[in-house]
């Protein structure tokens, strides 16, 4: 097991009936267990993004919230597909949905 990684992230609290936004340090021990894990260079925020960080309860339920924005992208892939991956490889990810 590798050690754990320092990462900032955007993370949404309710305070007082208010949503606040905060940069955080967060450690990859705080991401779900059996997830492929890959370093991003370039991301974006998004519309829906935008409306969970103003506390539209219709995108997200629950907080505090981490945005992905500065967050560890997490990748459920086909075993047959990770087996043949390489520390280091290049991808690229996109999203929709």
């Amino acid at each position: 097991m590798s050690s754990p990684i320092s990462f900032q992230a955007i993370r949404i609290f309710e305070e007082d009936g208010k949503f606040v936004q905060r940069i955080t340090e967060r450690s990859t021990e705080d991401l779900p267990e059996g997830e492929v894990l890959i370093q991003v260079h370039y991301s974006s925020l998004n519309y829906k993004d935008a409306l969970s960080a103003s506390g539209n309860r219709g995108v997200t339920r629950n907080y505090p919230h981490t945005q992905e924005l500065m967050h560890p992208v997490l990748l459920q892939l086909p075993p047959t597909l990770t087996s043949r991956l390489e520390i280091r490889s290049l991808s690229l990810a996109t999203i929709w949905g």
